[in-house]
């Protein structure tokens, strides 16, 4: 939108998501030096601001929520789902029940066949 050099400062002091008064200082008197409105200067400014601490806010609360986290995945949900398929409460026969069931069912046909 702005000269490449604006642009990098705009970059440069957004970085952190924290806007200084002396960060503030240098980028305006490049947008002046570069005749550009004060006003929407301040005002892009102060939109790229709040976009650069959006994204900041959202990367935080994503790596702060565990269930967000690879190792809260593979660790606790994949093991509880493997679990459940094992340990059914719900009267029906768990996968478990019927691999055994299969195999004892197998092993006696071979028994009779002999």
């Amino acid at each position: 939108m702005y000269d490449e050099q604006l642009e990098k400062l705009i970059e440069i002091a957004l970085h952190d998501g924290v806007l200084t008064e002396k960060e503030k200082q240098v980028l305006f008197k490049k947008a002046e030096s570069l005749g550009i409105d004060h006003d929407e200067f301040e005002m892009v400014l102060e939109s790229r601001l709040h976009e650069k601490q959006q994204s900041t806010k959202l990367v935080k609360e994503s790596s702060e929520n565990p269930k967000s986290q690879w190792w809260y995945i593979v660790f606790i949900m994949l093991p509880l789902k493997i679990l459940k398929l094992f340990l059914n409460n719900d009267g029906k026969k768990t996968v478990y029940e019927n691999r055994k069931e299969k195999t004892h069912h197998h092993s006696r046909s071979r028994e009779y066949n002999s």
